[in-house]
């Protein structure tokens, strides 16, 4: 039981970084489109380092949780 739950943890963490890591792209390619405006650095930059922010941590999430997937447990759930 407690396999399927960290699983699930991992699959919600997957949707939640995806949504957010389409929303760092979006962020890119609508500063790039605007480079005539004066700011468009300002979503390109902040796009690029949530989008690489957020793989980090997801990858540290579920690193994570695998780990404690493999760990004994004394009580046997």
């Amino acid at each position: 039981m407690k396999r399927y739950t960290l699983y699930l943890l991992i699959l919600f963490g997957a949707l939640i970084s995806g949504a957010v890591l389409f929303l760092g792209i979006l962020s890119v390619l609508i500063g790039i489109s605007h480079q005539d405006m004066d700011g468009f650095l300002t979503p390109v930059l902040v796009g690029s380092f949530g989008s690489v922010l957020v793989l980090y941590l997801f990858f540290r999430f579920s690193r994570y949780l695998f780990r404690q997937m493999n760990r004994t447990d004394s009580l046997d759930l």
